[in-house]
């Protein structure tokens, strides 16, 4: 599904009414937001007609003549439903729920007196309110490609540059559309940027081999190896030994002395604990986030920034070397393997570099390199590596080799030392 939303600073005029209707068409866009139309009311029925008739329209002229948002959509692909619009001519809200599953978009227009917005540098004063109503919904900006800055004003003499425009999503966002991809896109004859919106379903893919650091906490790991059913579904057992754990203490509040339940509270609190402290052994090492020990490790804000981080760090839309956007894992992967492929070449096409970039060094330097390398240089680096870095393409992080080494590290010196 595809949507966008753009400032098009009015379409009167035949040539800006062909441009959008041409940018629908190009997109194939399943729902589109205009802002600013500049269309009165009396004009309204006869532009649509002509140049949008394909698409269901909902608008705002109740609240502002000139039509401050219009909501296209392609009735065939997706539902829409009004479920709100703004009580002034500030702003309006509207919300999308396509076929496939119910999703609230609002768009919303806000505007400034004419003495505010003319010519007037911003002061960071004027922008505190915004920042606290992001703060409050906790929202944040999309990971985007395009360009940084979405609107110009088109002047010779004083060009102003600035971002207007934005896509704004929650945590939730992140939980149920991690392969969402949005970028800016150039003007063209407004002075705003257009954003797309790109939703396309999760491709599925087998899961490769990845070692846990909780596995390290069985008592039995060191003995019959890896066994990761004692840890799968880790947080739903979580909450289940928490259930049953409080099951039980409430059970002896009323019989405080009964030794059986006792011995069962006590059971049930040390199952609880294990399970806590691997659950969060996982959820550090798979978000690589150290602040557990700062804040809250059981919200459900902890949870969606693990998403929201590895949606951040996904590339879903790049340009490659010949100026073709490529879309999707297959086409984004091709990409980058065609340009390091160009970029450091092959074996049969070898750079020579230039003898400037190595830096000449004395034959005390070279007598420290050919030093033999000692076990105890060995286990530092190996120590010294966080647990929680991104694992091996086999799957093993530095955790493991830390888990085992006792059993391992005579064997891993002989070969480490003898590769060395």
């Amino acid at each position: 599904m595809i949507i966008s939303s753009w400032n098009v600073r009015g379409v009167n005029d035949p040539l800006k009414q062909q441009e959008v209707l041409d940018f629908l068409l190009r997109h194939k866009l399943d729902c589109g937001a205009l802002i600013e139309t500049h269309i009165k009311a009396d004009k309204m029925s006869s532009v649509y007609r002509k140049i949008f008739a394909k698409f269901s329209l909902i608008s705002n002229y109740e609240f502002h003549y000139g039509g401050r948002i219009w909501i296209l959509w392609n009735p065939v692909h997706i539902h829409v439903e009004l479920l709100k619009k703004g009580h002034n001519s500030s702003f309006a809200l509207y919300f999308i729920l396509p076929l496939e599953n119910k999703l609230e978009i609002p768009f919303v227009y806000a505007f400034n007196r004419a003495s505010k917005r003319v010519g007037c540098a911003v002061h960071d004063k004027d922008m505190q309110e915004f920042r606290d109503c992001i703060l409050s919904c906790s929202l944040a900006d999309h990971p985007f490609t395009g360009g940084q800055f979405t609107w110009h004003n088109k002047q010779d003499l004083t060009p102003r540059w600035a971002k207007l425009d934005r896509l704004l999503v929650n945590p939730e966002w992140y939980m149920q559309l991690p392969t969402s991809t949005v970028a800016f896109l150039p003007a063209g004859m407004s002075d705003h940027a257009s954003i797309l919106l790109s939703i396309t379903s999760p491709i599925g893919k087998q899961q490769s081999f990845r070692y846990l650091n909780c596995w390290a906490i069985s008592p039995d790991f060191h003995h019959t190896g890896i066994h990761h059913v004692e840890f799968s579904g880790i947080t739903n057992r979580v909450a289940e030994a928490k259930a049953k754990l409080t099951d039980y203490q409430l059970l002896l509040q009323s019989t405080p002395l009964n030794t059986l339940l006792l011995a069962q509270e006590k059971a049930t609190l040390n199952a609880y604990a294990k399970l806590k402290k691997a659950e969060m052994r996982v959820l550090a090492q798979r978000a690589k986030i150290q602040h557990l020990q700062l804040s809250d490790a059981n919200t459900r804000c902890f949870y969606a920034s693990i998403v929201a981080r590895k949606s951040r760090n996904t590339i879903g839309v790049i340009e490659d070397a010949h100026g073709v956007i490529c879309k999707g894992h297959t086409k984004v992967s091709q990409a980058f393997q065609n340009f390091y492929k160009n970029l450091l070449g092959t074996a049969e096409n070898n750079v020579k570099l230039p003898s400037k970039l190595f830096t000449q060094h004395t034959l005390t330097h070279g007598s420290h390199l050919e030093n033999p390398i000692t076990s105890k240089e060995i286990e530092e680096a190996l120590f010294s590596i966080d647990r929680n870095k991104s694992p091996r393409v086999d799957g093993y992080t530095s955790g493991f080799f830390r888990d085992t080494w006792a059993i391992r590290s005579g064997f891993s010196m002989r070969c480490l030392c003898k590769n060395f």
